[in-house]
């Protein structure tokens, strides 16, 4: 049996041990005597898989909750925000989180995920999304004299997104940082300042500088 106890914030809390089953929205309890159940997952009743106290849902702006906003791809979000209309008084209150949602909206977009929504499980993004998103965040920050080593950060992007991807790591570049790049796109070796060829063949045969 779950216990629900109130909580600071929005999400709820629930006493009970759960284990997470593929979606990240759904849990089940861990009870001994009720094994069949790990096997399939139970939506929680109160908020549907949303993972938000009712409260929180009530507040919507430009007609939307954070749960509805969240399952936009981040190229709606970002249209969403953009488009918002204020009252002056309403702009001036939420200038600075506005800028900050969209800026980091834009990197996300800039390095090729403009696909991907805000509520998308960590599991099921792969490894070269999840290499991007870190590029992303890092193109807010303000750190130089940083050392980046991407592993084929172009590997499934297409044409026009893999361009966009060359600018952002251009900018990092700019702001005084080294980027080292292991690819095989030839649009990102002649984006480069230097290349270094390894070979002269694959596996066994390579790891010398040619």
């Amino acid at each position: 049996m779950y216990h629900s106890i109130a909580a600071p914030g929005t999400k709820s809390i629930d006493t009970a041990p759960v284990r997470s089953t593929a979606a990240a929205s759904k849990a089940i309890p861990l009870d001994d005597n009720d094994n069949d159940d790990l096997e399939e997952g139970a939506t929680c009743k109160s908020c549907n898989g949303l993972r938000l106290r009712k409260e929180a849902l009530h507040f919507k702006v430009g007609g939307l909750n954070i749960s509805e906003f969240s399952a936009l791809p981040v190229t709606g979000a970002l249209e969403f925000v953009e488009s918002l209309k204020l009252t002056k008084r309403e702009s001036i209150i939420a200038e600075r989180v506005l800028k900050e949602v969209k800026d980091r909206l834009g990197f996300i977009k800039n390095v090729g995920l403009g696909y991907l929504s805000l509520d998308r499980s960590s599991r099921t993004i792969s490894g070269g999304e999840a290499q991007r998103i870190r590029l992303a965040t890092q193109m807010g920050s303000s750190l130089t004299g940083v050392l980046y080593v991407l592993d084929e950060p172009s590997m499934g992007l297409h044409p026009r997104d893999c361009a966009k991807l060359l600018e952002s790591l251009s900018r990092i570049r700019d702001r005084g940082n080294t980027v080292i790049v292991v690819e095989h796109d030839e649009d990102t070796m002649l984006w480069a300042d230097n290349i270094i060829d390894m070979g002269p063949g694959a596996g066994l045969k390579g790891g010398w500088i040619t």
